[in-house]
């Protein structure tokens, strides 16, 4: 227990069996392959992601996370300018090139640039 009131120590370890269960879960619903497949990533590195004895030598693993939660979770996000939209929304128009064809399209790709679920953000 952390003597930072409000602080959950064990909050990071429910955060990252979440996304883990919802790996693990995709896996057993189709197959490694699959699921492998879908986020990108070959299904041995699926394969040592999903054994902690092996997970612990990879290293950051928060990009995996992002592709688990925008490909295999259902989570949804609040987009200044759309409201609320689901990750794979969210990427979709974050990875659209600048386009003055509207005001809309004008002021999305403004958000997206500094926008907390874009990765490259800041860069």
């Amino acid at each position: 227990m952390s003597d930072t009131p409000g602080f959950d120590s064990a909050q990071p370890e429910r955060d990252q069996a979440d996304w883990l269960d919802l790996l693990e879960r995709a896996c057993q619903e189709t197959s490694q392959g699959k699921v492998a497949k879908k986020l990108g990533y070959t299904t041995s590195y699926i394969g040592q992601i999903r054994k902690p004895e092996k997970r612990a030598g990879l290293g950051d693993l928060s990009r995996v996370e992002a592709k688990v939660r925008e490909h295999v979770g259902a989570e949804g996000v609040s987009c200044p300018v759309l409201g609320e939209i689901s990750l794979s929304t969210c990427r979709h128009h974050r990875e659209l090139p600048f386009s003055c064809s509207s005001p809309q399209r004008v002021r999305q790709w403004r958000a997206c640039r500094d926008c907390q679920h874009n990765p490259e953000a800041g860069k």
